[in-house]
């Protein structure tokens, strides 16, 4: 199939996919119970990049913040598309960011679950969809 033919998802589509899918786990309910979240957004740089090669892996990380609140990423590590390293030591983007500004142990957790749930699915909506993917 060539590229005018393909339907490559942008971050925000499988983004989109993969956070209908988390929102409907019970593990995902449960967390935000423990994690409220100030927001949740798509990284601004890389929201419209289409992903046209599945040579990544999703990883969600959690820190706390400079100043206040835990902070949850997705991070794309590896190639998403042509002329990406696919070293994913040094191949990554940021492309989900969420943001409590709880600092407890249980808001840590919690946030730890939601973007590795999310990541999770993300991994889930790629395989099902490989043929969207060069």
């Amino acid at each position: 199939m060539n590229d005018k033919q393909r339907k490559y998802y942008t971050v925000t589509e499988l983004l989109d996919a993969a956070l209908a899918q988390a929102k409907e786990d019970p593990r995902y309910r449960e967390s935000l119970q423990d994690c409220v979240l100030d927001y949740e957004l798509v990284s601004h740089a890389v929201k419209y990049d289409r992903l046209t090669k599945c040579e990544f892996d999703p990883v969600g990380l959690v820190r706390y913040g400079g100043n206040e609140g835990i902070y949850g990423s997705i991070v794309l590590y590896g190639s998403w598309a042509e002329g990406v390293d696919t070293d994913p030591y040094t191949s990554r983007v940021n492309v989900y960011t969420l943001k409590t500004l709880d600092t407890s142990k249980e808001a840590y957790l919690g946030m730890a679950m939601l973007v590795n749930l999310i990541a999770y699915y993300m991994d889930q909506v790629m395989r099902a969809n490989l043929d969207r993917f060069d």
